[in-house]
């Protein structure tokens, strides 16, 4: 089949009857908009287009720019494109309050420092993964920290929990 490309992101087929196309259409940036897969019938006087829902993959009666065979698929299939971002920032701020409270509970020493094993911290819930920043000291000390409350990894597997107050003055919540 021989494929003639008109203009950003169109394309014509030379067909025939019974062909099965698969159409993108090419928004900006090169994104791909849209995706259906057709079959090609001719009539007497056009090629009629069987479309297929973007959600459920039903076929799609009605307007010819029709992409869904109902509501319920629409809602669906925006509803999962749309909450995938939240979903992932959402994720990502409980893990960090999970690990503020965590080390929160945990430093109850003087000073706001105490020593920990970090199997402690795993069977909390503790995710080493999740921080707000790294503090390096002119020694060379490296100081994770969640929000206010931190470790320093002290020798293998065991960590110095800290707190460092000025965040908080600086934020105004001392």
């Amino acid at each position: 089949m021989e494929a003639l490309t008109y203009g950003r992101g169109f394309r014509i087929h030379r067909l025939t009857e019974g062909t099965k196309v698969e159409c993108l259409a090419i928004g900006q940036r090169d994104r791909v908009v849209s995706h259906s897969t057709t079959n090609i019938t001719f009539g007497s006087m056009r090629a009629v287009e069987e479309k297929f829902c973007m959600e459920c993959g039903e076929s799609v009666k009605g307007r010819t720019d029709k992409k869904f065979c109902s509501d319920a698929c629409r809602n669906i299939y925006h509803y999962r494109s749309n909450n995938a971002p939240i979903n992932y920032v959402r994720n990502v701020v409980n893990a960090l309050k999970r690990n503020r409270r965590i080390l929160m509970e945990l430093n109850d020493g003087p000073e706001g420092t105490k020593k920990v094993h970090r199997d402690k911290l795993i069977q909390k819930g503790y995710s080493f993964m999740y921080h707000t920043n790294i503090y390096r000291t002119m020694k060379g000390n490296t100081y994770v920290f969640c929000f206010e409350h931190g470790y320093l990894e002290i020798s293998e597997n065991w960590y110095a929990l800290v707190r460092r107050d000025e965040y908080l003055e600086r934020a105004g919540d001392s």
